[in-house]
């Protein structure tokens, strides 16, 4: 069964872990928003960290966002990122911005096999 899960977090000026993928679980990650709320641009950085390989990849970095507007990714039908067990989504902001992950949470775990 799956469980669609949307984080809504103020973006930190310092490199920050706004989702980690649960044990058992594996998630999709279909859609992220990031807003700028200030009055000025921003830069916005965005990772994909990868458990199993121990690595961090960029999916955005350092992005300008110009002010009180937003940044919108995926979201179209068969978009994706599969995220395993620990995988992680880090992000940071030069300036107040605003960020929504929208993800879909299921059980990693096959049942009677």
């Amino acid at each position: 069964m799956s469980k669609k899960v949307s984080k809504i977090q103020q973006l930190a000026n310092t490199k920050t872990t706004y989702y980690t993928v649960p044990a058992g679980k594996k998630t999709s990650w279909l859609m992220t928003w990031v807003c700028n709320t200030s009055n000025s641009g921003a830069n916005v950085s965005i990772y994909y960290y990868d458990a199993t390989n121990a690595v961090e990849v960029p999916i955005f970095n350092a992005f300008t966002i110009n002010s009180k507007t937003y940044l919108d990714i995926g979201g179209q039908y068969n978009e994706f990122v599969q995220m395993y067990e620990g995988d992680e989504i880090r992000a940071f902001c030069t300036n107040s911005s605003t960020a929504i992950f929208s993800l879909t949470e299921e059980s990693d775990i096959i049942k009677g096999g």
